[in-house]
């Protein structure tokens, strides 16, 4: 059965469990999923993210045609936050391209500056901008500007996350300095 029309029955975990079967590590069949996550029909969008989300941890390599498309997608107005959150979460545990790197940090930025972001996507997006600072170190006094500016009005989870990449920063300050 396509996708399409088991998310079509509802929104539930069995359900999307059945398309992450249906996907298996079939690259075309991923794709079939990715169509539907990135589609304009907002309900079945937003019911397809948790199938790409596990699709994705069990197989990463099927998710690496698709990331300039999620770098493309993620920020877009209208989007349900499923759709950012989702891919956030992803992008968090890829080697980005080069080339996506810029944009996917300043939508990420974006994400950390925006007082309406939700409290995933903000976290996730942390994780993500860190991932960049770690090739790029000079990033690193910017996303600490950003986290420490915030920080007293974070969640307690933000705040957790925030702390640890502030250390991880720090750490990484020290090095950049060593390695002169």
């Amino acid at each position: 059965m396509h996708p399409a029309e088991i998310l079509s029955r509802g929104h539930s975990k069995a359900l999307a469990m059945q398309v992450v079967k249906w996907v298996g590590n079939d690259a075309e069949r991923f794709a079939e999923l990715v169509k539907i996550f990135l589609g304009k029909e907002v309900r079945l969008s937003q019911r397809a993210a948790m199938s790409v989300m596990w699709c994705a941890d069990r197989n990463p390599e099927l998710i690496k045609p698709w990331i300039g498309k999620f770098v493309e997608r993620l920020g877009k107005a209208g989007n349900h936050s499923a759709i950012d959150r989702n891919i956030v979460r992803i992008l968090q545990f890829m080697d980005i391209p080069e080339k996506y790197e810029g944009k996917l940090a300043d939508k990420c930025f974006c994400f950390l500056q925006a007082a309406d972001t939700p409290i995933a996507v903000r976290a996730f997006a942390m994780t993500v901008v860190f991932n960049i600072v770690k090739k790029y170190p000079e990033m690193a006094h910017e996303l600490e500007v950003v986290l420490r500016e915030w920080l007293p009005n974070a969640s307690a989870g933000e705040a957790n996350r925030a702390g640890k990449i502030l250390v991880q920063i720090e750490k990484l300050r020290h090095k950049h300095i060593k390695d002169r």
